[in-house]
């Protein structure tokens, strides 16, 4: 956990109180446990010069929340707009802090800045782009009726759920396009990030991902954004689904976006890397967190470190066992069942596009220690192939 100098960020706002404030007693300061509480400088708090409803609070990244309405920003945009100036050492000081401090309130919601005032509004992001083709994505549009990102969704991936999904053309290069998808992460209208994904499969695949940043530097290219703010947008804008989640209830974590498609109440990762370094916030709060990975060596191998550490995992092998009850040559069918590698491929295999509820999957989520036995990585070859299978059960 990174420090910081808060002696140095008292004097600092301290400068700030003595810009906004002519009365001396509203330039005091006082420090709590988890907070630092003044007189608000940006709605001049109360005619009462002892009343302090502006807070720093310690534990989530560093914003002024003052008990007056609309009175929020961060601390390095505070200072930026009293016109304090602060050491670069420091200000880097302050960067790492706030990151390595991004959490969950008592409230269970993310502690966005602003309230998450600056989520892009999805038509605009379709217009931009579409009358900006120097930014190489055109044709962006609703999935359209029988188009080549329908036949793939709807008949190769069996996905009928296009609500988050557009289609658009990438440009790779002056004579290479791409048809692909763009899985939207939104809440209604206002969008967060998005994922581009071709429509093919194995090696070919490609997957390009713009968080909230490149897309706001893109859309507003002249507009001065904090640093901090878009520090804690750009922690969640890769996680798919991430704005719509109940986190009074288990929330379970994929490792690609379309297997969180079939789940509910679930958040796509990109990678299995994403989930250590980028998801790892969530790790220190009271949210029931489950974790659903791909049926590989690395998967299994990371759902067993999971597990050890107290989390429920998915035991596809469970799950197998279970879908051999009724199976005459169980060999032939395990051997079979071994390759299908995670849940939209096992929606497509099953020809089930309601496996949570047809499959009752939540039957296969463990932290026994016990059930360590289903994380068998010895069943998977060291370097599996990222290939469909072509079988059907």
């Amino acid at each position: 956990m990174e420090q910081i100098d808060i002696e140095y960020i008292k004097l600092k706002i301290k400068e700030v109180l003595k810009n906004a404030h002519s009365d001396p007693l509203k330039h005091n300061i006082r420090e709590m446990s988890d907070r630092l509480n003044f007189s608000c400088p940006i709605c001049s708090d109360s005619a009462n010069p002892n009343k302090k409803r502006a807070n720093i609070y310690l534990d989530n990244p560093l914003y002024l929340v003052c008990f007056n309405e609309n009175c929020r920003c961060s601390i390095t945009k505070l200072f930026r707009d009293f016109k304090v100036e602060i050491d670069p050492e420091k200000k880097q000081e302050i960067y790492d802090y706030a990151e390595s401090n991004i959490k969950f309130d008592r409230k269970k919601e993310i502690y966005i800045p602003s309230h998450l005032d600056k989520l892009m509004d999805l038509g605009f992001i379709v217009e931009f782009f579409n009358t900006h083709p120097e930014h190489n994505i055109t044709k962006f549009k609703p999935i359209q009726f029988n188009s080549a990102a329908y036949q793939y969704l709807k008949v190769d991936r069996l996905i009928d759920n296009f609500e988050n999904i557009y289609e658009a053309e990438l440009r790779l290069t002056d004579t290479w396009k791409e048809k692909v998808i763009v899985i939207l992460n939104k809440s209604g209208n206002k969008v967060l990030g998005f994922q581009l994904r071709n429509l093919k499969s194995g090696f070919k695949r490609l997957f390009k991902v713009y968080n909230f940043e490149k897309i706001y530097r893109i859309l507003h290219p002249d507009e001065v954004i904090d640093e901090l703010e878009l520090m804690s947008y750009n922690k969640i804008s890769n996680f798919y689904n991430i704005l719509n989640i109940d986190w009074e209830l288990p929330v379970t974590i994929f490792e690609g976006y379309l297997d969180s498609i079939f789940f509910p109440n679930s958040i796509g990762a990109i990678g299995l890397n994403s989930v250590d370094t980028e998801l790892s916030f969530l790790f220190d709060s009271d949210i029931d967190l489950q974790f659903f990975f791909d049926q590989d060596q690395v998967g299994i191998r990371k759902s067993i470190t999971l597990l050890e550490k107290g989390y429920k995992v998915f035991l596809w092998q469970k799950l197998i066992e279970l879908l051999l009850k009724n199976k005459t040559d169980k060999y032939k069918a395990k051997i079979y069942l071994l390759k299908i590698k995670d849940l939209n491929k096992l929606v497509q295999e099953m020809k089930n596009t309601d496996p949570y509820n047809k499959l009752k999957l939540n039957k296969c989520f463990s932290k026994d220690m016990f059930d360590k036995l289903y994380l068998d990585f010895t069943l998977y070859p060291k370097n599996q192939k990222k290939k469909d299978a072509t079988s059907t059960l």
